[in-house]
């Protein structure tokens, strides 16, 4: 009887790791397939709600036409990347390598399989150097959400600062920041980046935020 009850919960956790693991390769697939349909999109493409990514900027549908923000200088860009514990997208300015580690790192254990020298490869890129850097943006992108957390909208902020105030987007214009409420069910938050030092802020869920901090800190 203890048998058959250890092995009955064996089949219910493979089973619900087995699910989890396909509605984060589904988002993969649906992140890369929205970054395709946004690279259509014009700053003059008329839009309903939501944002998007528009010409590598982050953009905000207001009135029927697009409000674009840019990332800021450097290899940061607007892109769509998969939730981690939960089904669904999100759309931040990060950098392109980071997109596409979050991508590969959510179809991982899919039926196509990688030869062992490319998995003998990741394995020794996955330590010494990047844990490092994911740990660190990890502890970064903790600190400043907890700074962000005593910003005002009235303060005043460097030109195309980014922050979250008072959990909406904000992007600093003429010395004021300028806020962008985050779609239902999200919230701004700053996220640790992948593959290189640093963070980016964005709309996402608490549970996804907390997750991706776990993820950086046990470089996963």
């Amino acid at each position: 009887m203890k048998f058959s009850t250890i092995f009955v919960f064996s089949l219910v956790t493979y089973a619900t790791l087995a699910s989890a693991q396909n509605f984060r390769e589904q988002n993969a697939d649906d992140a890369e397939k929205l970054q395709k349909q946004f690279d259509k999109l014009s700053p003059k493409s008329p839009c309903k709600e939501g944002d998007a990514c528009v010409k590598g900027q982050f953009a905000q549908c207001v009135g029927g036409k697009f409000v674009l923000n840019s990332c800021g200088g450097g290899e940061l860009k607007c892109v769509v990347l998969p939730l981690v514990n939960k089904k669904g997208t999100s759309i931040t300015c990060s950098t392109e390598a980071d997109r596409k580690a979050r991508l590969a790192d959510a179809r991982k254990g899919s039926k196509s399989k990688k030869s062992k020298s490319n998995g003998k490869k990741q394995k020794r890129q996955a330590k010494g150097d990047i844990a490092v850097i994911r740990k660190k943006n990890a502890d970064q992108a903790e600190a400043l959400q907890n700074k962000f957390k005593s910003f005002k909208e009235d303060q005043k902020c460097a030109e195309n600062e980014e922050a979250c105030v008072g959990e909406k987007f904000a992007k600093c214009a003429n010395g004021k920041f300028a806020l962008s409420a985050c779609a239902s069910g999200t919230k701004c938050a700053v996220l640790p980046l992948v593959l290189k030092e640093g963070v980016s802020i964005t709309c996402t869920t608490e549970a996804d935020r907390v997750a991706r901090l776990e993820q950086a800190r046990k470089n996963e």
